[in-house]
Order: structure tokens, then sequence, then C-alpha cells
């Protein structure tokens, strides 16, 4: 089968890498190129967790867990690391619930004991879990791997080009290529004809989705991290979620996630978006008010100096309930894959099986099932 693959990122590249190990033919198709600036996908870190509000996540990311390893076997070296999560949020007790059912090992921590799993937190009232099996993805390290694991099984990876139409038809899907995004004027520049393809184009995936009348708006925005330094062992801190509030923000700043980088010292970035995503707005200056901002936080971290590091803007993209999207239209012949909510990454390895999957029409299970489109109707 002929295959493309839009986006060439955490869940474009695993899936170009899994069907072309199937036998298929795949393109993998990126008007940017991997781990560009513009993606949900660059950067260096990511966290990855067995702890999750639902039950059916955690058995997710078990099996994820599983993929990384093969895939990590596969290339010949780790592309994660463990050294623990601590949660700390008032739906502490959700959580402990869905990792106690899941026979996921964890530990209750006691408001006032959160210091003995994170050194220099400072209490605030708030009960906490620690989970032990987590810890961060090598998330460029991954897409590297992931590439040469697409090229190794005979895949090519196309950039430079705006995939501009998606025409299914009853032989297969037609893709327009252009130099102009979706949605804006500008010549075609030749046309790629396949079995099947595969949208998984991020923040960019909208005008696609509107082409296949699939009827469901997705929110992409921009979010910022900042690394710090302050303290000797900033790269050796366990990673946080932390239902922080700032009160400069009226109780909104979505919480605090935060883990260490090699190399950078330890990451963090706001829950809430720093502004609307805007596919004419290319500009990816970092905010001095919200690195300003994680600096005031980070002072309740144990870092007697903080010193911030390089900060980045990135992408992220919700779906209308905050769930993924993973479904099949135009009676199977493409896939749409959007939705991150901004910790897609996590799963990586293994959503490139399960979009392989759903490419083939192989039943995904009613974890996967659940991210259907038929969810909105």
């Amino acid at each position: 089968m002929r295959v493309a693959v839009i986006g060439a990122g955490a869940w474009g590249l695993p899936t170009g890498a899994e069907l072309a190990a199937r036998g298929h033919d795949v393109t993998v198709l990126d008007a940017f190129g991997v781990a560009n600036a513009a993606s949900s996908s660059s950067g260096p870190t990511r966290i990855w967790r067995l702890a999750h509000m639902e039950r059916a996540d955690v058995r997710l990311q078990q099996e994820s867990v599983r993929a990384w390893a093969s895939v990590e076997q596969r290339v010949g070296r780790p592309l994660r690391t463990t050294c623990g999560l601590l949660w700390r949020d008032r739906r502490a007790d959700r959580l402990a619930a869905s990792v106690e059912a899941e026979g996921v090992e964890h530990t209750w921590v006691d408001a006032a004991d959160v210091g003995r799993f994170f050194p220099g937190l400072r209490p605030d009232g708030v009960d906490a879990v620690w989970q032990p099996e987590a810890g961060v993805v090598l998330a460029s390290d991954s897409l590297v791997a992931h590439a040469g694991l697409l090229a190794d099984a005979g895949g090519r990876l196309s950039t430079g080009s705006w995939v501009r139409a998606l025409d299914p038809g009853p032989d297969g899907v037609r893709l327009t290529l252009g130099d102009a995004r979706p949605g804006t004027a500008g010549p075609t520049t030749g046309t790629l004809d396949v079995d099947a393809a595969v949208v998984a184009a991020g923040p960019w995936a909208q005008p696609l989705l509107d082409a296949l009348g699939v009827g469901v708006r997705v929110l992409p925005a921009l979010g910022q991290v900042t690394h710090v330094t302050g303290r000797p062992d900033a790269e050796a801190l366990p990673c946080l979620l932390d239902g922080y509030q700032d009160p400069a923000d009226g109780g909104d700043s979505g919480g605090v996630y935060a883990m260490p980088t090699p190399g950078l010292g330890y990451k963090l970035g706001f829950g809430a978006a720093l502004r609307p995503f805007d596919p004419a707005d290319t500009d990816r200056t970092p905010s001095d008010d919200e690195r300003a901002r994680m600096l005031r936080y980070v002072e309740g971290l144990g870092f007697d100096a903080p010193v911030a590091g390089p900060s980045q803007v990135c992408t992220w993209t919700d779906s209308p309930d905050g769930d993924f999207v993973m479904d099949t239209v135009a009676d199977g012949r493409v896939v749409v894959a959007t939705g991150d909510t901004g910790h897609g990454f996590k799963f990586s390895a293994v959503a490139g099986r399960w979009l392989a999957d759903l490419v083939e029409g192989r039943d995904v299970g009613p974890d996967v099932d659940r991210f259907r489109l038929s969810r909105f109707v």
C-alpha cells in the first residue's frame, strides 16, 4: 500500500516508520522538517509517566512503555530517563485511585512531606502522589531515531512543501502540494497519489480536516517553557506536575509542568497558553514577562538564586473535549490524528502502532476506540 503521512512530528514519524516496517510504500511530508521550531514536537525533553487521572490512559501508557523499550532496543540507545514524578494537585485522591486500580506503584504524599520526594519543594497545603515509574522522554533524540527507522525500512521523508489539498477518491487519495500553506493563495507544485493518507499535522491540521468534512474544530495554542539553573542538582530532580495557580493570574495559570533536561537545567512551563495559535504568526520569540513569572514560581522549588536559561515558545493542539482524536474518514482511506493536548509525546512510540493499525483497518481496542470522532456527534 502507498501511504502518505502528513506531519513529521511525535505521531507522524513513528507512524511512517511503523508502516514502512510493515512493508508499505511510505512518504512522510513536513513543510518545515523534523523538530522544527513551528511544530508541536520541538525541544529536547518531554515527561513520560504512568500516572493519569483516567484508568484507560494508565493502561495506554503501560502499553506505551513497552513500545518505548522496543524502539530503544531497535535503535540501540536509550530514549528515556527515569527520575520519578511528583504530582501535587487537589485531585490527588482521584489520581491515586486511578493508578491503584491499575496496579501502578505509587506513594501518597501528605502536603507537609512533599520536600522528601522533591528536595526543596515548599509545602502549600496540597497533598501529592509520588509515582516512581516516570521520567523524561529525550524528545529530539526520539525524532531522530524514528526518522532513522523510517529510512532503514525504505520510507521517505519529504520536506519543503505544504499539502495544500487532500482529495479522497474511489481508488485512493490525491495530495496537492505547494509552497504556501492550505487556505492561502499560492501556486501548486505537484501532486502525490497514494492509497491512504494520515493527517498528523499538529496545529496546521484544521484546513485539511475541513476539506475532509471533519466537523471538529481543534484548538492550537502557543506555550512557553524556560530552563533554569541555580542549584547543583537541577538535572537530577524528579519531574513535577503542580496544580499551582499564580495569584497574579487570578488563579488561571493552568498549573506547572517541569522536568530535568540534560545540558540545560530544569525545564518548566505553565499549563495555560501564552497566546492563541495564528497560522500567519511565525514569531516564536519568548516572552520576558512569562519568563519572569516562571522565575517567581521557581523560588518555591529550592532554587535560592534561580538563573534563567533558554526559553522556547512551542505549540500544542487541544481537541474540544481535551482528549486525542484518532479515527478514519473517507471510507477508511484517511486517518486523522490530532488533539495532542500537550501530552501526546509520551505516547509517541505506541501511537505509531495505533495509527498504522487504523490505516490497515485493524482493531485498536476499546481504550483507543474512545478517541474516535463519533464522540462529538
